[in-house]
């Protein structure tokens, strides 16, 4: 089809077949590659670029995961080590001692720790993550409450007896220089908290309020203290004894159906 106008150029209109869109009409990775007179197919500069370009992002995402890892096992190693030394040093060692049981040096467990008190908190996490591990294993196979309460309390004081250097580091923070530090964790208190109203909510006993057991918590803990610290493994009671006595006292103590009343104060005068 040709038009013509007398001020513009000649434009010429080309009619061409039309076909349905199909994929062979869509030039394939393999087609823009070009091919040498070897035979070989080298990559264009383009897709030369792209392929270099993903290939280290691999590489970086490869370098990034092995190098977690590393920190990972490092980090577990060294939490073995401060483990280690605690025992050995009455549960107060110094940094240094930590980094001798590792065989390196403090700058490295600062590396890993940042501070004291990344260290301290590494370690609070694996001792108390294998207690809660303990204490779900104590209640299993009773179906009594007041039963799974006595041992729920027996196995947490066993576990104390156990290793008393490992509570006195915890409990009295002797490697963060009279730093304060959150212990037990919020996420830790919030565990012990719902494994004793677990124990505690039954068909015949209500189940504490959240205020209520946060002061169970703070009593259980001020009396394992007292008795794993203020006297000697034979003169104190044993942990059985000891739990039994605890059971029954919060048993009955937070027991809303039970008869106990308060008397309304006389008006004074």
């Amino acid at each position: 089809i040709h038009r013509t106008h007398s001020k513009l150029p000649r434009l010429t209109l080309v009619a061409v077949e039309a076909r349905p869109l199909s994929m062979n009409v869509i030039p394939r990775v393999s087609d823009t590659i070009e091919r040498d007179d070897a035979g070989s197919t080298p990559c264009t500069d383009g897709l030369r670029w792209w392929f270099s370009v993903a290939d280290r992002a691999q590489d970086r995402d490869g370098r990034d995961a092995r190098w977690d890892q590393h920190r990972t096992t490092r980090r577990d190693e060294l939490v073995d080590a401060a483990l280690r030394a605690i025992r050995t040093h009455s549960g107060a060692p110094s940094m240094d001692q930590i980094a001798e049981a590792a065989g390196t040096s403090k700058a490295v467990l600062y590396r890993y720790f940042n501070d004291q008190a990344g260290l301290f908190a590494a370690v609070a996490e694996r001792i108390d993550s294998t207690f809660l591990q303990q204490l779900e294993t104590a209640i299993e196979g009773s179906d009594d409450a007041p039963v799974r309460l006595a041992q729920l309390i027996t196995r947490y004081l066993e576990l104390i007896e156990s290793d008393p250097d490992i509570y006195r580091f915890l409990e009295h923070q002797t490697v963060l220089d009279r730093r304060a530090v959150e212990y037990p964790s919020a996420t830790t208190v919030s565990q012990a908290t719902a494994l004793f109203a677990k124990v505690l909510d039954s068909d015949a006993h209500n189940p504490p309020s959240n205020l209520l057991m946060a002061g169970i918590i703070s009593l259980l803990r001020t009396v394992a203290d007292q008795w794993i610290t203020s006297s000697s493994a034979t003169d104190r009671p044993q942990a059985s004894t000891l739990a039994t006595e605890l059971a029954a006292f919060l048993w009955n103590g937070t027991n809303h159906d039970s008869d106990f009343r308060v008397k309304e104060a006389a008006p004074p005068g």
